[in-house]
């Protein structure tokens, strides 16, 4: 019998209720990145986003993540069935169509920027590896001779896609340094040259945009300055990236910033220093993407769950149906 069946009949007779009673208590963090018109493999596409939120506001308590963050400084019980919606980086897409659906249905999120994308001085380095390969003439990359890379690409045989998320994983682990001097080599080897400023389609929204926004609706969190791997940063580049990008900001919006969200999130990426420097700051929070047995246990480290495209699989984020998996699988 299909998994997926089993799963969405339980949903709609009856199960939801139950998982609802059961893990009510626990609040649970979504997390979104890129937003279109139509779906494509990186994005959220317009319609999916909005059913999305029209279920949540049915179904679900969406509370913004300072009310969260306060009931658990507190001590105190968080609403039943508590959704917090986050969103990372900083795209122009957020603001172009994702935030006319929030403010229609007065949803609150949190948006973490990483202020230099949003000043318009750098790319974010991902986004920079995706446009050289994909402008590219050339079938074959040779990277050698670059000891942190130390092989070749063949984009013929293996597609820009699957390159992409090789040269991505090696060079995430990266310190800054070496990670601008695989990029600039890339760039050269590709023969291709790119901007200052990112292409359109991997815009920052802009400042003015975000004072547009409503921000009784809308949290502005921080994302560091450049979006390096935090725990890869000496002590003066974690000061530079975390404090920085919280005065940058604020400077910017004349108002408090007090969540943060690591870059990548994984146990790996951030460690003691920088929990120490967010909290000598003055961040209140965090957010990661690691599992944790607590999700909760502490505010610096607050795990999030990736909001799936389709609305059975997002249903089942939601509910925690991912409980169920040893019996019907995910």
């Amino acid at each position: 019998m299909n998994k997926q069946w089993l799963i969405k009949s339980f949903l709609n007779y009856g199960g939801e209720r139950l998982l609802k009673a059961f893990f009510g208590s626990v609040p649970i963090i979504l997390m979104y990145h890129r937003f279109s018109e139509l779906e494509t493999p990186r994005t959220v596409d317009v319609e999916s986003f909005e059913n999305q939120i029209k279920w949540l506001k049915g179904n679900y308590n969406v509370i913004c993540l300072s009310e969260l963050v306060d009931c658990l400084a507190e001590n105190r019980a968080v609403p039943t069935n508590s959704v917090v919606i986050t969103i990372d980086d900083g795209y122009s897409d957020f603001y172009q169509y994702a935030y006319p659906i929030l403010e229609r249905y007065s949803v609150p999120a949190t948006f973490y920027v990483t202020s230099g994308f949003i000043d318009g001085v750098l790319w974010l380095w991902p986004d920079k590896v995706r446009y050289i390969l994909e402008s590219t003439g050339n079938r074959h990359l040779d990277l050698t001779s670059i000891s942190s890379v130390g092989r070749g690409f063949d984009i013929e045989r293996l597609g820009v896609e699957a390159v992409w998320q090789e040269l991505v994983d090696l060079m995430t682990p990266l310190e800054p340094r070496e990670k601008q001097k695989v990029l600039t080599y890339l760039e050269g080897v590709a023969n291709v040259h790119v901007s200052e400023k990112p292409a359109d389609e991997y815009a920052a929204v802009s400042w003015d945009d975000i004072r547009t926004m409503d921000p009784s609706l809308i949290t502005i969190g921080g994302h560091t300055r450049s979006h390096p791997i935090l725990s890869t940063c000496d002590e003066c580049e974690l000061n530079w990236e975390i404090e920085g990008c919280k005065l940058d900001i604020e400077e910017q919006l004349q108002r408090p910033v007090e969540h943060f969200c690591y870059p990548n999130g994984q146990l790996c990426d951030y460690d003691g220093r920088v929990i120490s420097t967010l909290y000598k700051v003055g961040f209140r929070s965090a957010t990661v993407t690691h599992f944790e047995e607590d999700p909760f246990a502490d505010q610096y480290q607050m795990r999030r769950y990736n909001a799936p495209v389709n609305l059975l699989n997002f249903r089942k984020v939601v509910s925690k149906a991912r409980h169920l998996s040893g019996l019907v699988g995910r």
